[in-house]
């Protein structure tokens, strides 16, 4: 399921209408819509079931996707942009950064998406798997 919608990212370009004729044909966006849908499940799914479905969470993840996909065609344009090329590629690079901070900090439990169905715990028959890092301190007992 995608986390946005062609209009999404359309809105996000004011200049810029997607055709089939332009660098960036609208089928194109809707391929990096799909795409970048999928890597968002990949990051929260350890997480949470995917697709999200809770409002609030999937609004969230609509803005990352459309920033992803955004930072991905502006790479695209500048291209072409000749001397705006290196400060337009830092542009994208910062919204891509961006949007990645935000599926990092999903996956470490930092941000929560409050109505998305939350995954349960596994368990192993070497015990019980939750999402906590071990921490080994160095000088100090702790068995």
């Amino acid at each position: 399921m995608p986390y946005a919608a062609l209009e999404d990212v359309q809105a996000e370009f004011l200049n810029l209408t997607f055709t089939n004729a332009t660098p960036v044909t609208d089928t194109e966006v809707e391929d990096f819509i799909d795409t970048y849908s999928m890597v968002i499940d990949g990051w929260v799914s350890n997480r949470y079931a995917v697709p999200v479905t809770g409002a609030a969470s999937l609004a969230m993840l609509k803005e990352v996707c459309v920033a992803l996909v955004k930072s991905k065609i502006k790479r695209i344009l500048a291209r072409g942009a000749g001397a705006k090329q290196e400060s337009q590629e830092k542009v994208a690079l910062e919204i891509r950064k961006e949007a990645m901070d935000i599926l990092r900090s999903i996956k470490k439990g930092e941000q929560d998406l409050h109505d998305a169905t939350r995954k349960a715990p596994v368990t192993t028959s070497y015990g019980y798997i939750n999402e906590q890092q071990a921490v080994f301190k160095k000088d100090e007992d702790q068995w």
